[in-house]
């Protein structure tokens, strides 16, 4: 009984030891090496712990960009496993969990794959292990096995996840990841500004990474078609790529370099980007610059080249899956090339065949910038052929899917994560202000308690007059500095209010301007169609071109129109008039902010959604006010209500849904407008104090503190009115306007 006894204790004792040494180790990842000094470094480890260290940064290659989680190295997983079976430093189920995602069983099996992954994931959080490899490659998964929507889901769950944790190493990985979602959902706005957030965590472990993230950025702005951009970030990324000597990366570079001179049209400072090493047609970037010579050799109307590359790249794709490259801006791959080439020899039913396989295969990989340019190419090449018909077809699907990905996208191509960078700047300044008035409040009422002694002490030294005297005067100017300062912020207020109308009436007047910008191109090419047709003496194919014609004009004229309405419509509500009140339908007043406040929102942050919910009187009587005041006094309720919902979304689970409502009544007398949300709600303890000047609830450098109070101020003090809050913190708020009918 005794010796059970014993063993028993002993056996929780080394139970206990195991569970404490795998507490004790955590993996510190090495980044910016040379992967034979740490084969070196291996085999010199004397002990377990620097073992598996070096196991795991050789096992999850941090120096190398990949493509598959077939990078991982089983060879040293296995080693690690071993190693934590006979010394328990950490625990062995994760790496275990990775080795069976990587058997050659699963290898095609992508769900059960997945699933495997996503396990061995969670077990490395259970003990705030540091994946950044791993969460890169799994990606890879995501992508052969086309669920993207999955993809976006995890890896936003992952990021929420690991900031609220401060992992901001494995963060950086998921923003790099969900930066691909939205390159294949075509929002090139997202996708950047996720690249950008990557970059700047990376700067701080990864060299390779760090570099990486230029070398992408600059390649989505040329995709955008912002080239000034893409040549600012591939200009930075190639130089770290030279200065770490990362060759894999700079083939990114290049090749964007390549195709970005390519659409410029000059050829020979594309063919001047194009690599020796191309000559190897080994790898797809081999495949890519290939592609390119042909492209770049038929500009240059050097067709004897441009035949030789054309033979190199029906060898590849006869013998290999790379046919399939993708290129920039419209050029997908050896089926492009082999296009052009035919096309400029003559061979048209050949050219057809090439054009169509692109246009095909970009519609099969739900690529729609690219199926956006196949289909402007198809529409030129039938109208050369003269086959108007299905020019006609084709142009009708390009405008239909022009104004799908122009609603999605910036008009000026700039990603909102650069914007906000600089608005950050500014904030800072504001807040920098804040902290000086703060201060001058403080100096303020210790010099007004030097002048009440100084008085109090009249009485004793007539010679103490003199001092009050001075005192007076430094806080007449300090006032007046005050004054200043507040008048600055005021306007900062009104200027931010101004930036979020704007935003509003660029969404509203977006769709009508694309409408005359692609009938306005397809009207040229009629004419000169009907140029054509009037040359060759076809005089009635010309009346049908020009009825076609007619018709393009007609819509051109009712969407200007319409752009004409709305911007009139604006300028009512946004011009600074003379501040004197006028009868005023508040219906139509809240609705129009409403969804200028939504669609300024959205113009940032693309993912952001919400239901808007309108309940107007219909006999609500005009009221008499001043216009631009009330709006700026709807603008900030409504962008606060979204501010709310926004910020809830981002911590509440998958069905909650963010809902912003407005409705009108009349009582005593009294016009009442309710703004409620369903968002983060105001605790008790604020609520008093939301109407004060320079408070807010928002991180520094986000809000002002003018909102509210300017708000209070316009419906008070200008309007006679009253404006209460109701809110239940964490279920939402209910503010509530009252301004009299006279």
């Amino acid at each position: 009984m005794k010796k059970s006894f014993l063993f028993i204790l002993l056996a929780i004792i080394c139970l206990a030891n195991s569970t404490q040494a795998a507490d004790k180790f955590h993996f510190k990842p090495v980044y910016n090496y040379k992967k034979a000094d740490l084969v070196k470094q291996l085999k010199t480890a004397k002990t377990d712990t620097d073992k598996l260290n070096l196991l795991n940064s050789l096992a999850f290659d941090n120096n190398e960009l990949v493509e598959s989680p077939a990078y991982i190295d089983t060879v040293y997983l296995n080693q690690i496993i071993e190693i934590n079976a006979l010394t328990g430093l950490s625990d062995n189920k994760p790496y275990q969990t990775l080795r069976l995602a990587l058997r050659k069983d699963v290898k095609g099996n992508y769900a059960a794959g997945l699933k495997l992954l996503k396990r061995a994931v969670d077990e490395f959080d259970t003990h705030g292990g540091e994946i950044v490899m791993l969460l890169i490659e799994m990606r890879w998964i995501f992508n052969v096995a086309n669920e993207q929507e999955e993809k976006y889901q995890y890896y936003n769950n992952k990021l929420n996840y690991y900031l609220q944790n401060g992992q901001y190493r494995n963060a950086s990985a998921c923003y790099h990841c969900l930066a691909g979602y939205y390159v294949f959902k075509d929002d090139n706005n997202s996708a950047i500004n996720n690249y950008l957030k990557a970059g700047e965590l990376f700067k701080g472990f990864s060299n390779l990474w760090y570099a990486h993230e230029f070398s992408v950025v600059g390649n989505r702005y040329a995709e955008w078609g912002n080239y000034a951009k893409g040549l600012s970030y591939l200009d930075k990324g190639i130089k770290l790529d030279a200065k770490f000597g990362f060759a894999d990366d700079q083939y990114i570079s290049l090749s964007s370099f390549a195709t970005m001179e390519y659409q410029l049209k000059h050829y020979q400072a594309s063919l001047n980007y194009i690599p020796a090493q191309s000559a190897r047609m080994k790898t797809v970037n081999d495949v890519y610059f290939v592609t390119m010579r042909v492209l770049d050799d038929i500009g240059l109307n050097r067709m004897d080249d441009a035949a030789q590359q054309v033979e190199r790249l029906k060898k590849i794709a006869g013998e290999s899956n790379l046919s399939h490259v993708i290129m920039m801006d419209g050029n997908y791959g050896v089926s492009f090339a082999l296009y052009k080439y035919y096309l400029a020899i003559k061979d048209i039913p050949k050219a057809e065949t090439y054009l169509l396989d692109v246009y095909n295969q970009s519609k099969n990989d739900v690529n729609v910038e690219e199926e956006i340019a196949e289909l402007k190419e198809l529409v030129k090449f039938y109208g050369d052929q003269k086959k108007t018909d299905k020019a006609w077809q084709y142009t009708i699907l390009y405008n239909q899917l022009s104004d799908s990905l122009r609603t999605r996208t910036s008009s000026f191509n700039i990603a909102s994560y650069e914007n906000e960078q600089k608005e950050n700047e500014q904030n800072k300044k504001m807040v920098l202000l804040q902290q000086q008035r703060a201060v001058q409040d403080a100096t303020l009422t210790q010099r007004n308690i030097i002048i009440w002694l100084s008085l109090a002490g009249l009485l004793v030294v007539l010679g103490s007059l003199i001092f009050i005297y001075r005192q007076l005067q430094i806080n007449k100017r300090t006032l007046a500095n005050l004054k200043a300062t507040q008048t600055q912020l005021i306007q900062s207020e009104k200027m931010a209010s101004l930036g979020e109308l704007t935003a509003g009436i660029a969404h509203e007047i977006q769709n009508p301007l694309n409408f005359v910008n692609n009938f306005s191109e397809v009207s040229v090419e009629l004419v000169e169609e009907m140029d054509e047709e009037l040359d060759h003496g076809d005089i009635a194919e010309a009346k049908v071109i020009g009825t076609d014609l007619k018709q393009n004009l007609e819509k051109i004229q009712h969407h200007g129109k319409r752009a004409d309405a709305i911007v009139k419509g604006m300028l009512q509500h946004s011009q600074s008039g003379s501040g004197a009140k006028e009868p005023t339908n508040i219906n139509v007043l809240a609705d129009e902010y409403l969804r200028l406040s939504y669609h300024g929102l959205r113009s940032k942050d693309k993912a952001f959604n919400s239901e808007l919910v309108t309940r107007f009187d219909a006999d609500l009587p005009k009221v008499n006010v001043i216009p631009q005041d009330i709006g700026r006094v709807l603008l900030n309720l409504f962008n606060n209500a979204f501010y709310a919902v926004n910020q809830k979304q981002k911590v509440a689970s998958a069905d909650y849904k963010p809902e912003v409502s407005v409705s009108t009544s009349t009582a005593n007398g009294q016009v009442v407008i309710k703004v409620k949300d369903n968002g983060t709600g105001i605790s008790d303890a604020i609520r008093e104090k939301i109407m004060q000047p320079f408070f807010t609830t928002k991180p520094t450098g986000e809000g002002t503190g003018l909102g509210l109070s300017l708000t209070y101020d316009m419906v008070v003090k200008g309007h006679g009115g009253s404006i209460e809050v109701n809110s239940i913190e964490g279920e939402g708020s209910e503010f509530i306007v009252e301004l009299p009918i006279n």
